[in-house]
């Protein structure tokens, strides 16, 4: 791990390239029918059963917390005495990503592994607020609920943005930070899932069975197995499909965020950062890496070779190796003072 010093980001920049971004992703994107988000409801299905299962797995229990009217349910895995870690799961995505990961990092740390509102199991309520601001403030209210005072944070893509912003405005919540292919900056190229945004495709979002493939492909890195990917997809269709018209509200949201460029909270964070990222990315783009860690004082960069947007499902080995390695140094450091 390398520390990283090159020159900040230009603010009015950032936010002149989102706000471009966004403008013309609104603009040519499908509308969201309110009365489609009003009557949706949890897909049922094989899927939820299976994260019902997960459950039950030896280690993970499940749990609920009520915060800002919304269920959330997420893991509490490991030890309790343990170190604690937060895990943030990207846009449509839930918790289930970190699973593999899970089993890696369960026996040194106590892991709280949350369905961020309006994602996987957790409640959806049509008319709430999902803009970054107001999902931090759930998520911040979430944690005070699970008796832990302070946590290893660790973020993939719009994870990384929340954890981003809740290290900045609660530096007391938060141990160390790990921001993982983060959602917050803009490079100088695009990569095939942000050129598509500004065509008003998001890549992210199936609308029929094939596009599960297709979004596994785009997720991948260079070593992605084309076997896993079609089990993964099949597994996961019909859940996706039916989320389609609230991934595509919460896209909204999110991306009309004024905190969405990082240039607004990165600067802020004191906790010592590592950022990380695929350099087979096809979401974000592996150069805004760099940016990100240029905006973070003190922050260190890592790229994991082959890798693409999902470290922890596509390499779950090495990404929870390095995350332990990351906070065996944050913790000796503090049992040194």
């Amino acid at each position: 791990m390398n520390s990283f010093t090159s020159e900040h980001a230009s603010d009015d920049g950032q936010s002149a390239i989102f706000e471009h971004a966004a403008a013309e992703y609104l603009n040519k994107a499908a509308s969201v029918d309110p009365a489609l988000l009003r009557e949706w409801r949890q897909p049922g299905g094989f899927y939820r059963r299976v994260r019902r299962a997960i459950g039950f797995l030896p280690g993970i229990r499940r749990k609920t917390a009520n915060v800002d009217g919304h269920d959330l349910r997420y893991w509490d895995a490991g030890p309790m005495n343990k170190p604690a870690a937060v895990l943030l799961h990207g846009f449509s995505a839930s918790k289930e990503n970190w699973l593999n990961a899970v089993f890696f990092l369960a026996r040194s740390h106590r892991l709280l592994v949350p369905d961020i509102p309006g994602f996987g199991e957790s409640s959806f309520v049509p008319d709430a607020d999902y803009g970054l601001d107001a999902q931090a403030a759930r998520l911040k209210a979430w944690f005070a609920q699970t008796g832990a005072p302070k946590a290893h944070w660790v973020g993939s893509s719009m994870g990384g943005a929340l954890a981003g912003l809740i290290a900045a405005t609660s530096p007391g919540l938060v141990r160390s930070l790990i921001l993982m292919d983060s959602a917050g900056v803009a490079g100088e190229g695009l990569s095939p899932f942000e050129a598509g945004l500004l065509d008003g495709q998001n890549g992210l979002i199936a609308e029929k069975p094939e596009d599960m493939e297709a979004i596994f492909r785009l997720l991948s890195g260079r070593n992605g197995g084309s076997l896993q990917n079609s089990i993964l997809a099949a597994l996961v269709a019909r859940d996706q499909i039916a989320r389609a018209p609230v991934y595509r509200h919460l896209f909204r949201e999110m991306i009309l965020s004024p905190e969405l460029p990082a240039t607004q909270w990165a600067p802020k964070i004191a906790a010592p950062t590592l950022v990380v990222w695929g350099d087979a990315d096809k979401i974000l783009d592996p150069a805004e890496a760099g940016v990100l860690a240029s905006l973070i004082p003190g922050s260190e960069i890592l790229m994991m070779k082959d890798v693409g947007h999902l470290p922890m499902l596509e390499a779950p080995a090495r990404t929870a190796a390095l995350l332990k390695l990351f906070w065996s140094r944050i913790e000796s450091s503090d049992d040194a003072k």
